[in-house]
């Protein structure tokens, strides 16, 4: 899906930020020299890579009118948009180690990346991992540090009321993901269907999705950028239920691509999901079907299965899920939310380019595929 054109909008401000953050940071004499200039080093790697959405995101919504912002404003902008990369590299970091993803795009995942170092200087295998875990969860501890400092330098300028709602939007937002990760964690290590019925387990998958994804993916960054642009507050929130819907069907997408797209598409292998047992919308609604027996019975080959045996087990899950109505189902569920989104759209009187740019949006995300 490539959310028309948002690859387009510039982070040459954006990237120039972050550069001299974290040479400032590297260079303060509390680091620990070559081990604190590396990890930073892989810090501001993370933030720099993959679609960058949220980083797009509060350009987008601060960049309304013919002008955009002022010059003062337009550094706010840029700092804003380089926390929620930040904000993004951490969650990615902890993830990856949470839920054992060896790649990340299109190459070996931090942690995978430095036990394979370790390997080869000679340390053992579970050791190595264990050297490998840790070295993402400090990175990840250390961009979400990042990102609370960046914020509180790089908003000085900001009216106070301004500056403390995006404070406080942050604060929400890291708290909202934490507990949408412990939720698909405990979800994921809950038994196939778990105690709860098959509503339950859609209404939960749902709920994950938003605190997980929705929020900090799309919620809060259109909402720091609204914020930023001066709307008015009715429109900031208003920015913000848009951003929740959009959200949620973006995360429905990204669970499908998760059985049925590919590694080139994704930059993780396909699978991760069924290994990891995932209650998502997708699988939930297959385990309410009447073939959930067969759903189950391949959700615990794949615990066990070797990467070779996980590739089979896809296609027969991808046979599954599309036979006993789940995908169709999440399909149905995508366009819900954005057609949702729509709806709170037009009374918003959203200024362009955010407006327009969000009405197709909204259009792409829920066109039939």
């Amino acid at each position: 899906m490539n959310y028309l054109g948002l690859d387009a909008i510039d982070l040459a401000a954006v990237d120039s930020t972050l550069e001299r953050f974290v040479r400032t940071q590297q260079d303060c004499g509390q680091g620990a020299g070559d081990h604190g200039r590396s990890l930073w080093e892989e810090v501001l790697t993370h933030t720099r890579s993959g679609k960058r959405l949220r980083s797009r995101l509060v350009v987008l919504a601060a960049h309304v009118g013919e002008r955009g912002p002022s010059a003062a404003t337009a550094d706010a902008v840029a700092a804003v948009a380089a926390v929620y990369g930040l904000l993004h590299a951490a969650f990615i970091l902890h993830d990856d180690v949470i839920d054992r993803d060896d790649m990340r795009y299109g190459r070996p995942s931090l942690h995978a990346s430095h036990a394979a170092g370790a390997r080869s200087r000679g340390m053992s295998g579970e050791s190595a991992i264990h050297r490998g875990y840790s070295r993402s969860i400090l990175a990840g501890d250390l961009a979400l540090a990042a990102a609370y400092r960046l914020l509180l330098a790089g908003t000085a300028e900001v009216q106070a009321p301004e500056r403390e709602q995006l404070q406080r939007i942050l604060h929400d937002t890291v708290v909202t993901t934490t507990l949408g990760e412990l939720l698909d964690v405990e979800l994921a290590l809950a038994p196939a269907g778990g105690d709860a019925g098959p509503a339950d387990l859609r209404s939960e998958a749902l709920r994950t999705a938003e605190l997980k994804t929705a929020v900090y993916t799309f919620q809060a960054p259109l909402m720091s950028g609204a914020l930023l642009a001066g709307l008015e507050t009715e429109q900031v929130q208003a920015v913000g239920r848009i951003g929740t819907q959009l959200g949620m069907a973006y995360q429905l997408e990204d669970d499908v691509q998760g059985v049925f797209g590919d590694q080139e598409s994704t930059g993780k292998p396909v699978g991760g999901d069924l290994r990891e047992g995932k209650h998502t919308y997708l699988m939930a609604s297959a385990l309410m079907s009447p073939r959930a027996a067969e759903v189950r019975e391949l959700l615990a080959r794949s615990a066990v299965a070797t990467d070779a045996d996980l590739a089979g087990i896809t296609v027969s899950m991808r046979e599954l899920l599309t036979r006993c109505g789940a995908l169709d189902a999440t399909s149905e569920q995508i366009r819900r939310h954005a057609h949702q989104a729509q709806q709170h759209i037009g009374p918003a009187q959203l200024p362009d380019p955010l407006g327009s740019t969000l009405r197709r949006l909204a259009e792409e995300i829920g066109a039939p595929r």
